[in-house]
């Protein structure tokens, strides 16, 4: 009798095994694209704000005279388009706005020149 009882269990527990065994393997697999995914972000924004940074430095060469800007808005321009052009893929994962990167220009750009307000000359 026990031998007809778990010829009849047999494939209900064999397919119940595999519904389980599918089940882990999905979730495993949706932790692994959480975390590729957040260390991916993370890396393209370190990357977003050292191309900012590196941006207002080369442009402070240009633009700053004595440590002071006549315009700082003027440099937004050439920033936005090195940065674009330095990490594209950063932009692309991100799709930051413009008025976002602008916002982190003014604040990289309050960094070097040691303020919170833009310093005109």
């Amino acid at each position: 009798m026990n031998a007809i009882a778990l010829n009849f269990a047999m494939p209900l527990i064999l397919y119940l095994l595999g519904t389980v065994i599918t089940a882990l393997l999905g979730y495993g697999a949706k932790l692994a694209k959480d975390y590729i995914g957040i260390t991916l972000q993370a890396k393209a924004q370190a990357d977003l704000h050292s191309a900012i940074l590196s941006g207002v430095k080369a442009a402070l060469v240009d633009y700053a005279k004595d440590g002071k800007i006549d315009n700082p808005s003027a440099i937004y321009g050439p920033v936005l388009d090195y940065v674009k052009a330095s990490v594209p893929d950063a932009i692309a994962t991100l799709q930051p706005s413009e008025g976002i990167l602008q916002k982190l220009i003014q604040s990289k750009l309050n960094d070097v020149l040691g303020s919170t307000t833009p310093t005109a000359a």
